[in-house]
């Protein structure tokens, strides 16, 4: 269809696809819609989600068996700065910067660690969260998933993880504890 409408462009299939990215990073960057959006239907821009939901799911979330493995050392130092103690893993973190106060200090007000939207997905796959009732068909896009990567990372996206002091009850058990996560 561009390749009618632009003689001796020679658009591919890879072509098409960076064109629809770009629409997207483009109007993040102007902080208003890109031309390039106007190149393409609704209808094309709901198969590219669909792609990218595919995409994450198969790669890095519960479609692959090692995608929640992907986020497990992630999960370990969340679990190490959530409990004050040092981080227990054999996985894929790295032991000289973990075992280090200085690089991995514990006890700590706030911390910020930052990750990228490729291990967002398997972080939250580690963590049993967003899990899709259903795997997702690689052929034929189901309106009612719950599934959806660009509502799991969008643009600035963010994983937010609390921890709450616990008070005990009249009983003197500890009440429970909470985990906020939240994408924005």
């Amino acid at each position: 269809r561009l390749n009618a409408h632009a003689p001796g462009a020679s658009i591919h299939l890879s072509d098409v696809y960076n064109l629809m990215i770009m629409c997207a990073f483009e109007s993040v960057y102007l902080n208003a819609k890109s031309s390039f959006c106007s190149l393409f239907t609704q209808a094309e821009f709901e198969q590219l989600e669909y792609y990218g939901d595919i995409d994450k799911y198969y790669n890095t979330g519960y479609g692959q068996e090692l995608g929640p493995v992907q986020g497990v050392g992630y999960v370990n130092e969340l679990i190490a700065r959530l409990t004050g103690t040092p981080v227990k893993d054999n996985t894929q973190t790295n032991r000289t910067l973990n075992a280090s106060p200085e690089t991995f200090p514990l006890n700590r007000t706030i911390y910020a660690d930052f990750s990228h939207d490729n291990e967002m997905i398997a972080i939250y796959a580690a963590l049993g969260l967003f899990k899709q009732a259903t795997p997702l068909n690689t052929t034929s896009p189901d309106s009612n998933r719950t599934w959806i990567t660009s509502h799991l990372t969008p643009f600035s996206g963010r994983m937010l993880v609390e921890r709450l002091t616990c008070k005990f009850d009249s009983k003197g058990n500890k009440s429970k504890r909470t985990m906020t996560v939240e994408t924005a």
